[in-house]
């Protein structure tokens, strides 16, 4: 066998083929231990590569966490300090401002208007009443000697006595203030010219298509066809102008004016 073996090789080395070694025995496991199955260096190498990776990565991670909550940190009291400067108080002038005071305008007061009435002073005749005499008188004087008793004329005073108008003081008249008129209903009275006709002013008409019919507004009171106010009859409307009657009598007002 052998012999055949080194006859093959040296054929092959003469035609310059490479020899094919057979591949070598496995000698197998004794008691069926399996060897330990050994890593390569190179495997270990990647997975130490992989692990380094994933620390930096996360070194960087918290390293851009710590430095954005400082800034924000930073800003934060920028903010504030800011904030404080502009809310303090000012510090206070040590002469406080003087204060101004507007004076009132003067209240006018209610002047009293005294008025003092002096009695009017007549020279009034005084009456002088006679007495009867007396029945002694009369029967002792004889019925020839009696006559007529003479009046005595009686000196009537010019004015009266001082002590009498002393005595009485004159009366105070104090003005009171004039009331208010608001809320009083007046009742206007019918003016009548010397033609005998009513003072009727027209505001204003309310005219219709039929010829009997509209109304018109006369001294603030609607007042329709056929219907008197102050005596005196509404007889028409036009659009310009009334047509009145007053005790036979006809009269046209335009809008704006009166009877008279």
């Amino acid at each position: 066998m052998s012999l055949i073996q080194e006859a093959l090789r040296r054929k092959d080395d003469d035609d310059g083929v490479p020899r094919l070694t057979p591949p070598p025995r496995v000698i197998p496991p004794i008691n069926g231990d399996v060897p330990p199955v050994l890593k390569l260096p190179e495997q270990r190498k990647s997975s130490a590569r992989i692990w380094v990776a994933v620390i930096f990565v996360l070194a960087a991670v918290l390293a851009s966490i710590v430095v954005a909550l400082g800034f924000l940190l930073h800003s934060t009291r920028q903010i504030v300090q800011s904030a404080t400067h502009v809310t303090a108080p000012s510090s206070q002038p040590a002469t406080p401002p003087s204060r101004v005071e507007t004076p009132l305008p003067p209240v006018p007061e209610k002047k009293v208007t005294q008025i003092t009435l002096e009695p009017v002073r007549t020279s009034a005749p005084a009456r002088i009443e006679a007495k009867p005499p007396t029945p002694a008188a009369v029967a002792a004087e004889p019925a020839a000697a009696r006559g007529p008793a003479p009046v005595a004329p009686a000196s009537v005073p010019a004015t009266r006595p001082a002590a009498r108008d002393t005595a009485r003081p004159p009366p105070i008249i104090t003005a009171q203030p004039r009331k208010s008129l608001e809320g009083v209903r007046t009742i206007p009275v019918a003016m009548v010219s010397t033609s005998g006709w009513p003072r009727l002013n027209l505001h204003g008409v309310m005219a219709q298509s039929g010829p009997n019919q509209g109304s018109a507004i006369i001294n603030g009171t609607v007042v329709e066809v056929g219907e008197r106010i102050d005596g005196a009859r509404l007889v028409e409307v036009q659009r310009n102008g009334v047509l009145l009657e007053f005790k036979s009598s006809t009269q046209f007002v335009r809008v704006g004016q009166s009877t008279f």
